[in-house]
């Protein structure tokens, strides 16, 4: 029995390695995915939509790294469409 905790009880120590490559915390870095972030609710008028990438893992997050700008986005219902504009504010 006490062999075998310490076999276990090893292994956990092995896993806990504190010196990592980075790839194997966050994953392949998937830069450049679209990301689009708006809430649709009935009967309420048409929110803001926010247009952002992914950035690469050990990148400093800034909106402005992070923003998709004069992104063309059109809803549809339907038949109907509903087109957005670029904010003239920013």
């Amino acid at each position: 029995m006490y062999r075998h905790f310490l076999s276990v009880f090893s292994l956990f120590l092995l896993s806990c390695a504190a010196e990592r490559d980075p790839g194997s915390l966050f994953g392949p870095a998937e830069q450049g995915t679209l990301v689009i972030d708006a809430t649709l609710l009935v009967d309420l008028p048409m929110p803001p939509i926010f247009i952002r990438q992914t950035i690469a893992p050990n990148a400093v997050y800034t909106q402005d790294a992070a923003a998709v700008n004069n992104a063309e986005v059109t809803i549809t219902q339907g038949v109907a469409e509903y087109t957005y504009t670029p904010d003239p504010t920013g």
